[in-house]
């Protein structure tokens, strides 16, 4: 690991669960077994075209975690929970890769859910399942990761080094301001397409950075897929065709 990449780090700190006395239950879907083998069956789907899922992350966790986050891929937030299961007829597989490679809170905000969804939370003690939980709250991916694009601070040069970071060592970077040179950011939210270009220069041949918006003005989704993965991950995700 480089001492850029070892002084910016590749993880966000998830962000801590609002402290709240008192508050309505928020509304549920009432979920099916179906609904946990489609997520079950959309883990295989995701490796079946090129995604990597960290070794060392709970597969049935995992599943309860899509499952608490059901209102941001299984019906949305500005409709109601079905009344039995969630809209998967629809098949909403995109919507759940975007949810999974990002953050989220709610694993620590919904404990007693989770406690349903995944009841070994239940044997735990208070720490260790804190713990876990954090864990399984970022990115599922070795391969893709929500990141940030902002031009404040270290910003850009810590999106350089957690774009590397997808490759698992395939492009080390020492120095990112090597890959920014000539690079005009203008604006809080510059465009790094000139970025992504000179990263798939770096690995052309080996494998493709595709990038992905999941609705947040700040940050997109990169995945990094091998040249034969790429085509099957596209048509997984109903993108247009990438051009070599």
């Amino acid at each position: 690991m480089s001492i850029w990449a070892w002084f910016f780090g590749k993880k966000k700190t998830a962000i801590a669960p609002p402290v709240i006395a008192t508050h309505l239950p928020r509304p549920r879907a009432q979920l099916t077994a179906k609904d946990r083998d489609y997520v079950r069956q959309a883990l295989d789907r995701f490796t079946g075209c090129g995604l990597r899922i960290a070794p060392d992350l709970n597969r049935d966790l995992i599943v309860a975690r899509a499952l608490v986050d059901a209102e941001r891929w299984g019906f949305g937030p500005d409709r109601k929970p079905p009344s039995i299961g969630l809209d998967t007829e629809q098949d909403p597989i995109r919507r759940l890769f975007l949810v999974l490679a990002a953050e989220t809170d709610s694993l620590t905000y919904h404990m007693d859910e989770m406690r349903e969804l995944f009841p070994a939370l239940s044997e735990m003690t208070e720490e260790d399942a804190d713990d876990i939980l954090q864990t399984h709250s970022y990115t599922i991916f070795d391969n893709a990761d929500d990141i940030w694009m902002l031009n404040e601070s270290h910003g850009m040069p810590e999106m350089v080094l957690a774009i590397a970071d997808l490759t698992s060592g395939v492009v080390r970077i020492d120095d990112p301001w090597q890959i920014l040179a000539g690079m005009r950011p203008a604006g809080k939210r510059p465009d790094v397409r000139p970025v992504i270009a000179k990263f798939n220069a770096l690995t052309a041949g080996t494998g493709r950075f595709i990038t992905m918006n999941a609705g947040n003005s700040d940050s997109d989704v990169v995945a990094f897929i091998s040249e034969a993965d790429v085509p099957r991950f596209a048509e997984l995700l109903m993108l247009k065709p990438v051009a070599p």
